[in-house]
């Protein structure tokens, strides 16, 4: 037989004893008796280093400490070289079927090879280097499909399975069962660790859990940790057999565990620590789930769910039940038999006097003779080891988080055995007073993640309200607009009035109630996004796709290049993004010797191109920079991004095609966002909208924010003058924001004057919740640590620490009382270039993130090289990019790429036809850099199509030896959210703020914080929401020069506010924003200064000494 302890953690992992190296645990394994130990942390690469450096491998899967690491010790008995074996823990927080879940997982593999190919699997997901038990963003199930994809002999066990915050059935973040967590692969599941706070008998209660083998281990956070719980062999000392014997429950092979009592361990009862208040089950019901002494919520244990999920009695043994031995580490047998602390000197010298003397501490407490105990330790010792054996001993039960109290021998008894109080003449044990306990009448107790219980109205006035309710779940207002029979609607819709709600029903009324097809209908939104959403909805409406593709439903470029592919036979139209239209700008400014600045110079063409010249807001442009602009454009056979609306306005003032007339497809007509419109899209609408049977506009002026782009509120009035019988509708029920929160986003957005006839009216429609929380932080870095940190608290802690510490900021707040998952938060933001320090916080917590909206990566010359070249071979007319591709990556001179793209653009555009031009005008051999470019044509475009843009992009990085370059990472990381290359490159061209978004990891986790702009949050709600950088010059923003526009900034920061559902965090500095102070204080909780106080080394230390 042998025993062994899988479950452990190095000195890499948070909050452990920097003493957790392969020496110190071995030699501590030694000690404790334990023949195999874990390594624990494979996942860590430093950690894994070491492990190489220091252990060498015994065949088998095992590995044993090399002779010149070990450290040597006087231990009594024969000599014992415990071997290792590689495991580690990962921590999965992510939601699934509505919950926030985190759940801990124990990995064993057969090697160190195989654990760092799980681990680099791993880094493309998540941040490996902070912390030795990594957090990620990842589906348990998902989990243990990658770690089996890597190593088909990984052993994968669900860690500490009770545990109330982090397990697989943890009252707060857990299942109710196993196939729930692992669905189509819980057949790959064969082991449970049932942790310290259960043993045997409590899981024999769920017959779930006997086709499972039940394994303890101690998850030891220090050395002197090792086998507080174990597990017993009886097969051969190697990987393949425990692996066998874990698998097969039915045989002697696994023989049994070593155990905690579990009234021992920090979770067995309920309780409230804070309050020193424990309970029992029943206890816990009778207060209705709530302390007696504070009226905080308690923390249900894991007897409570045992009970809770149990199908049989308690006492019931299975036929198949293993071996188990209840025991208690020696260093507390000691202290409690001789009424001194575990943690005093005597006590350790009497304990590794016993091990020197009579062998390792599992040895003493199972099979040493007690006579021998007795002469070595005297009888107080050797009685409470009998005691112990025979189960007679007292707890104090643990519970959230502390630890349960050891008794075995009292005062009298010591004296009684010892003849003289002569232990008590140096240090007491200091005997805690015992929890308090209350008991009361039954009442029920909700479970810990319910919702507050709701009022239900009789059945007889629900049946009225049901039959006199409008349609599709909308109140009178919204039925008001979407069943408007006028030819025009205008609809003015404030934050969470249900905008979206009202368009989808109003096109659902008018194809089911009117008749109208769907080909007759075209949505126009402002964002990619919003057009998915708003497709999302009514497929799920009409039960298919079939009627929601009929519809056109998308952006105004969008639906412009549709149309111009159309009406050019289908063939696809070429559209440069904007760091290819700056380069065009640059040569021209270079080539006229003309001294501005090509980014303001690009700015003032798209605002000529988009109207604003005809407002008087373009800026002064040399007409001659402009003609060779749009000439230049003409050459290559390629629009910018402006371009494309005025082809499609063109077409529809010629409307010069046969056959059915363009307008057709918009005889109903939806515009959404329609504060935001420019003149140039205004006047499409005036286009589209001739001759249609009605036309549907919804938006909000108070959120016209695209000024800087020639959008205004203003075309609100202009279509009144436009159109004639018109029905105004105003949507004033915010369902989406807490009254504290739209409190304080009307207080800020009443100094904005309103203009024409539009009145401001909005009305929370919620119940009263939390104030908005104001900090003041004192640097970048410590607004950063502080959104950090909170997160952590919102979602109810990252690992079992911040379960129960949460951040300093001006005061403690309790953890949160209904965790949030990440996908819950928001972080906002002025300018992209405030997210990089938010980044490195999140990544340093472990916290998956997204990042929304234009950053300077498309500016990047490596990114530029990879974009043009797939762009090319998605689009072989596409002149631009090949000679992008002819100058990077073929290396050819200036000269050279020009004859090339003119022989290219009198030949047919194809890659056949690229080949051959390539072939007939270099010399053989070709020059080096034309040959790789022409291997990569051949390679990549067969495959274009076809595969993920990820994929695709990750091996160009690997043929052109582009992987040291940032830029490229985060190119792949925007990848991994898109399915195809055409899509991908068409998304990073017309994609607008929320449309572009990249991960932060290699993986993209659905369940992530979404760090975006102001502007890219528009259109979109969070529950939690942080504003930061609330400061002078950043909002209102004042750009070089000092320009600003504070009417829009402050319609920008009202965006910012009401995107918030229930908690809204507003971080200044020192220099405040002047809008803070239009805030009316009654719904505004100033928390004062968030300053970063790091932690003493030695005190985080002490503090995890006993995890």
């Amino acid at each position: 037989m042998f025993i062994a302890d899988f479950h452990i953690h190095s000195k890499y992992s948070r909050a452990t004893s920097k003493d957790c190296v392969p020496e110190a645990l071995e030699l501590w394994a030694r000690r404790k008796g334990l023949d195999l130990i874990g390594t624990g942390d494979f996942t860590h690469p430093a950690w894994r280093a070491e492990l190489q450096e220091k252990l060498v491998l015994q065949g088998d899967g095992l590995y044993e400490l090399r002779d010149e690491y070990r450290r040597e010790d006087s231990l009594a008995g024969p000599d014992s070289k415990p071997r290792f074996i590689v495991t580690g823990e990962i921590s999965s927080i992510y939601k699934k079927n509505g919950r926030v879940r985190k759940i801990h997982s124990l990995i064993l593999l057969p090697g160190i090879s195989e654990a760092e190919a799980l681990s680099h699997k791993l880094e493309a997901i998540g941040n490996l280097h902070s912390d030795g038990r990594p957090i990620l963003g990842l589906d348990a199930r998902d989990l243990l499909e990658i770690t089996l994809d890597v190593c088909p002999d990984a052993i994968f066990i669900p860690a500490h399975i009770w545990t109330p915050h982090f397990s697989l059935f943890g009252a707060y973040s857990g299942f109710d069962t196993i196939e729930e967590c692992f669905e189509d692969l819980m057949g790959y599941i064969h082991a449970l660790e049932t942790g310290l706070s259960s043993d045997p008998p409590m899981n024999w209660r769920l017959s779930a859990l006997d086709a499972f083998t039940l394994v303890s281990n101690s998850d030891a956070h220090s050395p002197s940790k090792l086998a507080r719980e174990a597990n017993i062999f009886d097969t051969a000392l190697s990987y393949p057999q425990i692996a066998r014997a874990l698998q097969n429950r039915d045989t002697q092979e696994f023989y049994g565990t070593i155990e905690f009592f579990p009234e021992e361990g920090k979770y067995h009862c309920d309780g409230h620590r804070n309050c020193k208040v424990c309970l029992l089950p029943s206890e816990t019901e009778a207060a209705g789930g709530l302390c007696p002494v504070c009226g905080g919520r308690i923390t249900v244990g894991v007897l409570h769910r045992v009970t809770a999920l149990s199908d049989r009695d308690e006492g019931f043994v299975p036929p198949a039940a293993k071996h188990f031995e209840s025991l208690v580490p020696l260093p507390e047998v000691i202290a409690a038999s001789t009424g001194l602390t575990a943690a005093s000197v005597k006590v350790q010298e009497r304990y590794i006097d016993l091990l020197h003397n009579l062998g390792p501490e599992l040895f003493i407490l199972r099979e040493a003779a007690l006579c021998d105990i007795e002469r070595k330790a005297g009888p107080l010792v050797a009685e409470g080891i009998r005691r112990l054996r025979r189960g007679k001993v007292e707890i104090l039960p643990g519970y959230d988080g502390e630890y349960g109290k050891i008794k075995i021998l009292d005062r009298n008894e010591i004296g009684s055995f010892s003849g003289q109080l002569c232990f008590f003449s140096g240090e007491e044990k200091d005997v805690p007073p015992a929890p308090k306990k209350v008991r009361n009448k039954k009442v029920a107790v909700p479970a810990p993640d319910a919702e507050d219980s709701q009022t239900k109205s009789g059945a007889e006035d629900g049946l009225r309200a049901a039959l006199e309710a409008p349609p599709y779940g909308l109140n009178p207002e919204q039925w008001e607009a979407v069943s408007a029979s006028e030819p025009a609607v205008t609809v003015i819709a404030g934050p969470g009035t249900g905008k979206t709600k009202t368009l989808v029903s109003r096109v659902i009324h008018l194809i089911e109630k009117c008749g109208v097809p769907p080909s007759e209908i075209t949505a126009v939104t402002f964002t990619n996004k919003a057009a998915r959403e708003m497709r999302e909805r009514l497929t799920a409406h009409f039960g298919d796709s079939r009627t929601v593709q009929a519809m056109r439903i998308g952006t105004f470029h969008a639906i412009s290049l549709k149309l111009l592919s159309e009406r050019n036979g289908g063939e696809t139209v070429t559209v440069i993004d904007e760091m290819n239209a700056l380069s065009i700008v640059e040569d021209i400014l270079k080539r006229l010797g003309v001294k501005s600045s090509p980014r303001e110079v690009l700015r003032g063409i798209s605002l000529i191109k988009n109207g604003a010249s005809a407002a008087g807001k373009a800026p002064d442009i040399p007409q001659e920079v402009y003609d060779l602009y749009c000439a230049q454009l003409e050459r290559y056979g390629v629009l910018d991004y402006d371009d494309i609306l005025l082809r499609a306005l063109g077409l529809s003032e010629a409307d010069d095609s046969g056959g059915e007339p363009l307008l057709s497809a918009f005889s109903h007509l939806f515009v959404d966002e329609f504060q935001d419109l420019n003149d140039i899209q205004y006047r499409i609408i005036r286009e589209w909208s001739k001759g249609c049977k009605s036309i549907f506009i919804i938006g909000d002026p108070d959120q016209s924010i695209y000024g800087f782009r020639g959008s205004a509120p203003r075309y609100f009035e202009q279509f009144k003058k436009d159109f004639s019988n018109i029905r105004h509708v105003s949507l004033t029920r915010n369902y989406r924001s807490t009254p504290e929160i739209l409190h304080c986003a009307k207080s800020v957005i009443s100094k904005e004057r309103t203009t024409g006839e539009y009145v401001r009216l909005l009305n929370a429609n919620r119940d009263s919740g939390a104030r908005a929380r104001l900090l003041n932080a004192a640097d970048e870095f410590s607004e950063a640590l502080f959104v950090a940190k909170e997160i952590n608290r919102l979602v109810g802690g990252i690992d079992m620490l911040d379960a129960h510490v949460s951040p300093a900021a001006g005061k403690k707040r309790a953890a949160a009382k209904h965790p949030r998952g990440f996908s819950d938060i928001a972080v906002l933001y002025r300018v992209n270039r405030q997210a990089e320090i938010l980044e490195q916080c999140l990544l340093k917590e472990g916290i998956p993130y997204t990042v929304a909206g234009q950053n300077e990566l498309l500016a990047d010359a490596q990114v530029q090289k990879a974009t043009a070249f797939f762009r090319f071979l998605l689009s072989p007319g596409d002149l631009m990019s090949l000679g992008t591709c002819l100058k990077t990556l073929a290396s050819c001179r200036t000269d050279d790429v020009q004859k090339l793209l003119g022989s290219f653009a009198e030949a047919e555009k194809s890659l056949p036809s690229l080949l051959d031009i390539l072939k007939a005008s270099c010399p053989s051999p070709a020059p080096e850099g034309l040959q790789r470019f022409t291997e990569l044509l051949q390679k990549y475009g067969p495959v274009v199509r076809k595969g993920k843009p990820y994929q695709l992009i990750e091996a160009f990085i690997g043929d052109n030896a582009l992987s040291e370059f940032k830029s490229m990472e985060l190119l792949l990381n925007t990848a991994v959210l898109h399915d195809d290359m055409p899509a991908f490159l068409q998304n990073l061209v017309l994609g607008r703020e929320a449309d572009l978004v990249r991960s932060g990891g290699r993986v993209y986790s659905p369940d992530a914080v979404s760090l975006m702009t102001l502007h890219g949050a528009k259109g979109l709600e969070f529950p939690v929401v942080f504003l930061c950088g609330l400061n002078e010059g950043l909002i209102p923003f004042k750009r070089h020069g000092g320009d600003s526009d504070p009417s829009e900034e402050r319609r920008l920061f009202y965006v910012g506010m009401t995107r918030a559902q229930d908690e809204l965090i507003l971080l200044t500095s020192p220099s405040p924003s002047p809008f803070l102070s239009d805030i009316s204080r009654q719904f505004l909780e100033d928390e004062g200064t968030f300053a970063h106080r790091p932690a003493p080394e030695a005190q985080q230390l002490n503090l995890f000494d006993g995890v």
